[in-house]
């Protein structure tokens, strides 16, 4: 049975990742055979890797087969709503509860990441892996074990529709300001300043989303 569990969690992996990469494109259907192939393993994990996907959201079944979807419009901006009020109370207890140590990391992140963000070109994937970070360790160091477990759920949903039409210009500046002014906050334990810089940040973000994004993604 453990095997079982851990091929499943395989295939699932190569699926998500490859659809994550761009591999993987809204409305190509998932060959089976291809990654049973690739992976060396029965089709019988690999079917219940693309079930699993499918209650995500991530893929939809027609027929025998499953194909990559997007989420619709008002699936999408329930989960940015959601998003919005876990990572504004994580970053709030994060202010209270992170630790010298903890701290010292967080700041040698911001480093590295100021120093990406200052290169000519930065791309969607590394953007979206440094914003996926940034949340990432605020979560972590809630000290919330559910909260973090929640938004790394919904990072998981939302990171290929950003990936796949987001491009690395968007929005990347403006964010880096946005992490940064949650980072002092954070930095100077100002718990209420981070939770309304995190709020800030994420009405930002759904703002985007419904004026730039949707309309590219769904015709009204």
């Amino acid at each position: 049975m453990e095997q079982k569990i851990t091929l499943s969690s395989r295939a699932y992996e190569y699926i998500y990742n490859n659809i994550a990469q761009g591999k993987l494109r809204v409305g190509q259907y998932i060959s089976e055979e291809m990654i049973a192939n690739k992976l060396k393993i029965s089709r019988t994990p690999i079917r219940e890797s693309l079930i699993a996907l499918n209650k995500e959201g991530l893929l939809e079944k027609t027929g025998r087969s499953y194909r990559v979807i997007i989420a619709s419009s008002e699936d999408l901006i329930e989960l940015y709503e959601a998003r919005k009020v876990i990572e504004a109370e994580s970053a709030r207890l994060c202010a209270l509860r992170i630790n010298r140590e903890q701290l010292s990391d967080f700041k040698k992140f911001m480093l590295d990441v100021n120093a990406t963000y200052s290169q000519s070109a930065i791309y969607a994937n590394a953007k979206a892996d440094l914003d996926d970070r940034f949340h990432e360790i605020i979560g972590r160091n809630s000290g919330n074990k559910y909260m973090e477990k929640y938004s790394q759920e919904i990072r998981r949903k939302l990171k290929i529709v950003r990936l796949t039409f987001f491009t690395a210009t968007d929005v990347s500046m403006e964010d880096s300001r946005e992490h940064e002014s949650i980072f002092q906050a954070i930095m100077s334990r100002e718990p209420s300043k981070a939770y309304e810089e995190m709020l800030k940040h994420e009405d930002n973000v759904i703002k985007y989303v419904k004026e730039e994004l949707l309309p590219t993604l769904y015709k009204f």
